[in-house]
């Protein structure tokens, strides 16, 4: 009875052995699905994120890009408009010159017709020969044929007049 008995208990311990490892296992493959869960939902969700932050990368990457974009068309769009006010101003500048010159050399020759109206005896101050060196007046083929001092034409007149408002 004592071997049966203490079979009887060494069954008893062994059933309970069996229980308590079939228990362990479900237990243990409980954790490790619940681990293994947990794992997979840590994965998605940096992926999640990792996709998230992509995105919000994508985006700030193209709205700098558009706003670079937009700064060189400002720049390159305001270099053209400084650029053609200043060739307009080159110009305006240009046709000041033409205009200045013109009214200069205007200037100049009905200065030199005054001096001219002036002095018309230029050629009776030299002497003799310093004449006959001289040679003949412009468009004169000899020198008797000399046109005495020119004139001032009504034509002087008006320009002198002109001369005269665009200073004032």
């Amino acid at each position: 009875m004592h071997a049966h008995n203490v079979r009887r208990e060494a069954e008893k311990i062994l059933t309970d052995a069996r229980a308590a490892a079939e228990q362990i296992a479900r237990d243990s493959h409980a954790r490790t699905e619940e681990a293994r869960r947990n794992a997979e939902k840590i994965v998605s969700d940096a992926r999640s994120q990792a996709e998230t932050v992509a995105e919000d990368a994508q985006a700030t990457a193209d709205h700098l890009n558009l706003q670079a974009r937009q700064r060189y068309d400002d720049v390159v769009g305001s270099l053209g408009a400084k650029r053609e006010a200043l060739q307009q101003q080159i110009e305006a500048l240009e046709q000041f010159d033409r205009e200045y010159r013109a009214r200069l050399t205007n200037f100049m020759q009905g200065q030199l017709r005054a001096l001219w109206v002036d002095q018309p005896q230029v050629q009776g101050e030299l002497d003799e020969a310093g004449a006959e060196k001289a040679g003949p007046r412009h468009g004169a083929a000899e020198a008797d044929e000399a046109v005495p001092a020119q004139r001032h034409s009504e034509e002087d007149a008006v320009e002198s007049e002109e001369d005269e408002r665009t200073k004032r």
